[in-house]
């Protein structure tokens, strides 16, 4: 439920002045920032410029690459549909769909371990960027767990990698034709793209001048592993190209609690799985998102606050009980990664408790 005109000020007030500090302290060159509640308000502001030396300013139409969001938008949200459809199972082992897949254990994991990462494996994808993708992929597909899956909590690229070639088995069709049809023409996210040579590139928001490919990074895959595989598949765990108008289409439909689901893709049921803790003891998931993690959704975050982080700078957060979601899209990466991440850290849970203060 919103409030009134001037406590709606004042909360847009608050955010703003939290997002101008981080841009004096050069957390990032440049932001955009988008909430909206189950009652249909929405606030979207635009913050700095694409690079500190020029004055090309954010708008709040500006193109992200939203990084490790793809591991939701539209990874994991496909295979819940998917579930949903009876067309895959929880329990579906990877190996019966992936045959290829057959280091120590992987016999054993399940798609409910690639949802919930409990999977731990015994390979950094980030080490194998200078290898050719099929190669990439089949250390991958033979790589020994250093477990047995749903033991331990392990976030991973590889989980999403895997996750997306399965829903591409099952499918039979490419993960980014698989989004195009059951996400982003349905919700109308017209700006959002793994290809982003049919959007305007005046629009794009560069990540980083980067030495691995000795260039600006600028409208391709910032993550490595993922541009890595390019050449021959998208991966499911970076690379998505979004807006903060259209991430909010996308969490308007995780929000809303309407009984007969006329504006959501996911039922109820669905929303259950991902706002309740599917580990256990291993620590807090939901089903394809992470669960009350305070350390980005603020130390107000309730136990269903549900969000996903990016390495690029964004975020973004749904609260299920309160009705409301946020998201951050920033490029915290340029000029250059930064060592200590602390900045943007904390620039997320202040604006989280910002808005959590305001939604009590």
């Amino acid at each position: 439920m919103t409030k009134d005109t001037a406590a709606l000020a004042s909360l847009n007030s608050k955010i703003a002045s939290r997002i101008k500090t981080a841009l004096d302290k050069k957390v990032f060159p440049g932001c955009c920032f988008g909430l909206i509640d189950s009652s249909g308000y929405k606030s979207i502001m635009p913050f700095g410029s694409k690079r500190y030396e020029c004055k090309d300013p954010i708008f709040e139409t500006s193109i992200f690459d939203s990084a490790s969001l793809t591991k939701v938008i539209p990874t994991a949200s496909l295979a819940l549909l998917l579930i949903q459809k009876g067309i895959l199972n929880l329990s579906s082992k990877i190996a019966s769909i992936i045959p290829e897949c057959n280091g120590r254990y992987q016999d054993l994991c399940t798609v409910a371990h690639l949802l919930t990462h409990t999977i731990d494996w015994d390979i950094r994808l980030s080490e194998l960027r200078t290898q050719a993708p099929d190669r990439i992929l089949n250390r991958l597909y033979n790589a020994p767990l250093a477990a047995k899956p749903g033991t331990r909590f392990s976030y991973s690229n590889a989980s999403s990698v895997i996750l997306g070639l399965l829903i591409e088995r099952i499918a039979q069709r490419s993960l980014d034709s698989l989004a195009q049809e059951y996400l982003f023409d349905p919700l109308g996210m017209n700006d959002t793209t793994f290809f982003t040579a049919r959007l305007d590139t005046r629009r794009i928001v560069p990540t980083e001048i980067e030495s691995f490919r000795n260039r600006e990074v600028c409208g391709e895959v910032h993550d490595e592993s993922a541009w890595a595989l390019r050449p021959i598949m998208v991966a499911g765990s970076a690379g998505l190209f979004s807006t903060v108008p259209d991430i909010l289409k996308f969490i308007a439909t995780v929000i809303t609690q309407s009984p007969k689901n006329e504006a959501s893709l996911f039922t109820a049921e669905t929303k259950r799985q991902m706002h309740n803790n599917q580990i256990g003891a291993l620590g807090n998931a939901g089903l394809g998102w992470e669960l009350c993690q305070k350390a980005f959704m603020g130390e107000k975050a309730s136990l269903q606050t549900i969000g996903k982080t990016g390495f690029t700078g964004c975020s973004m957060v749904c609260d299920m009980s309160r009705g409301v979601g946020f998201v951050v899209l920033s490029n915290s990466t340029y000029p250059k990664r930064p060592h200590d991440k602390s900045g943007i850290m904390q620039l997320r849970r202040d604006i989280a408790d910002i808005v959590w203060e305001y939604y009590a």
